[in-house]
């Protein structure tokens, strides 16, 4: 009954249209009787519509069964059901086109109706795709497997249904608000099924490449085993490689930088997993893990011809990166890191809450000299009885074991004291320099019967100190530290953590550890500063 209707509809179009063509002056002053013959069909469109949505989807169920999920031809990158679900939207179009329906404020319903139904089949057809696929065994790793492009009749379908022209004639009526709320409905249609069409692509994709893992997965368990280095980091890549060769030639461009995405993503979570899980493993283990991510990095890539950078660096990659570039240091080079994130700090504060130690430090070629000049400002819990004194020691500790530890001598009742002491050490300064060992300076009121309290500390890199004759050594400026609580900041724990992790097979790591949880332990007891709850959750810890 459709179908005739239709036909009906078609044949008093077309006997109409016909009247255009006569004379003007037989037709003068004389109206059509048919001029709204469209009207006696107003009722049925919306039929017709929903018969044209049913039959498109049936064809499309129809079509996903019959596909073999392979390229039609080698100039199309899309499966038979890709190329027939196309044809299918473009009946409907064609079918729109045929209607041409004379009220152009009218047609706003008819076009909403034919936008409906075309993103409709298109989300429909990539929910049977999946299940198709599915079905088939095509999220299985061993062969290969083929997605169709999005549907990209979406894009274009505003300039193509007519939209300008039913705006234009809406604006006359209703007016620029009115035509920009239906722009706007329409818009969101078109936005809600390319997002629906994405999700579906996405879910296909995932699922394929999850398929991939468990064999990453072990290939990373290799790089537990003793004595292993960079031989399973080249099976990742050949493995995913060879999956990429099968995949390359059978995807549209648009899907494959979809499946090198779930790979990168998918990929690097598995490889974020098996690490973190390893934390406590020697250096060179994360060294490994480096050199693995950075080479999975330049194959995503491709020189450029693959993911995009900009894609690859997401906030996990960077903050696994980060993570990675701590724990494949050395517990030498992390305690020096710590005290030079220590410095840092140091230097961004404008006031310090615990006063200021005045220094002044250089080498004479390989003889260290430390002046302890005066203490400023300093927080004692009793300012009345403040007997306070400087300790001075170079770290980290392992670097120079036959250094002794120096203190001042200690000056009474006073929380302005002047020291006026010098230390001389000899060191290998081009040794200390380059492995960026730092001068700890700690402040401490000293106590007879019960453990002296800890004022603060300050820390200053060898680095950064003068080479100069002896006869220069009064020329050098004095340096100005301020003073801080042992107690850490967030840039100081992660390298702390790493040191905990590194503890359980390094001496030099665990002796670290102890000596900063006893002083985290003073710090945090001190009632002259601030309570730290940083402190007490690190040293519980």
């Amino acid at each position: 009954m459709g179908t005739s209707l239709f036909e009906l509809y078609l044949a008093v179009q077309l006997f109409t249209s016909l009247r255009e063509k006569l004379p003007e002056t037989e037709v003068e002053g004389e109206e059509s009787p048919l001029q709204n013959a469209y009207l006696w069909f107003a009722g049925a469109v919306n039929r017709w519509l929903d018969i044209a949505c049913y039959k498109a989807m049936h064809r499309i169920k129809r079509a996903i069964e019959l596909d073999q999920a392979r390229q039609v031809h080698t100039f199309v990158n899309h499966s038979s059901s890709a190329v027939d679900t196309v044809a299918v939207f473009y009946q409907i179009k064609t079918f729109w086109k045929q209607l041409s329906w004379p009220d152009a404020i009218s047609s706003y319903g008819f076009v909403t109706k034919v936008l409906d139904d075309i993103t409709r089949s298109a989300t429909f057809y990539v929910a049977q795709m999946h299940r198709h696929l599915k079905a088939c065994g095509y999220f299985c790793a061993a062969r290969p497997f083929s997605f169709t492009q999005e549907l990209c009749l979406i894009h274009p379908l505003p300039n193509e249904l007519g939209f300008e022209t039913v705006f234009s004639a809406m604006e006359e009526q209703l007016g620029s608000q009115g035509t920009i709320q239906c722009r706007m409905t329409l818009q969101n249609v078109i936005d809600q099924a390319i997002e629906d069409m994405e999700h579906g692509i996405s879910d296909m994709v995932d699922g394929s490449v999850a398929q991939m893992l468990p064999q990453v997965h072990s290939y990373l368990s290799q790089l537990t085993q003793p004595h292993c280095r960079l031989v399973p980091a080249d099976n990742i890549i050949s493995y995913l490689d060879t999956n990429l060769m099968l995949l390359y030639p059978r995807l549209h461009p648009l899907n494959l930088r979809r499946v090198l995405e779930s790979i990168w993503v998918q990929v690097l979570k598995t490889v974020v997993d098996n690490t973190t899980r390893y934390s406590k493993k020697e250096t060179e283990y994360f060294a490994t893990i480096s050199s693995l991510v950075n080479a999975l990095v330049e194959f995503i890539n491709g020189d450029d011809k693959g993911l995009a950078m900009d894609a690859i660096h997401t906030d996990t990659y960077k903050k696994f990166v980060h993570w990675v570039n701590i724990y494949k240091c050395d517990p030498e080079r992390l305690i020096a890191m710590y005290y030079a994130r220590k410095y840092d700090l140091q230097e961004e504060l404008d006031e310090s809450l615990h006063g200021k130690l005045s220094t002044k430090a250089f080498f004479v070629d390989n003889v260290l000299r430390v002046e302890v000049l005066n203490a400023r400002g300093i927080r004692p819990s009793d300012p009345d009885t403040c007997d306070a004194y400087v300790k001075v020691q170079i770290l980290p500790e392992t670097l120079a074991p036959n250094m002794e530890k120096v203190q001042t001598k200690v000056q009474k009742k006073t929380i302005f004291p002047l020291f006026d002491e010098v230390f001389e050490f000899s060191v290998d300064r081009e040794r200390l320099v380059a492995r960026d060992c730092h001068l700890l300076f700690t402040v401490k009121d000293h106590h007879t019967l019960v453990e002296s309290e800890l004022l603060g500390e300050a820390v200053l890199p060898l680095a950064r100190l003068q080479n100069v004759a002896y006869s220069q050594a009064r020329h050098v400026d004095q340096q100005l530290l301020s003073l801080m609580p042992v107690r850490m900041r967030a840039e100081q724990q992660e390298i702390f953590r790493a040191l905990v992790d590194k503890s359980s097979w390094s001496p030099v790591a665990a002796e670290f550890v102890r000596k900063l949880n006893k002083r985290l332990r003073r710090d945090s007891a001190n009632p002259g500063g601030p309570t730290s709850t940083i402190s007490r959750r690190l040293f519980r810890s």
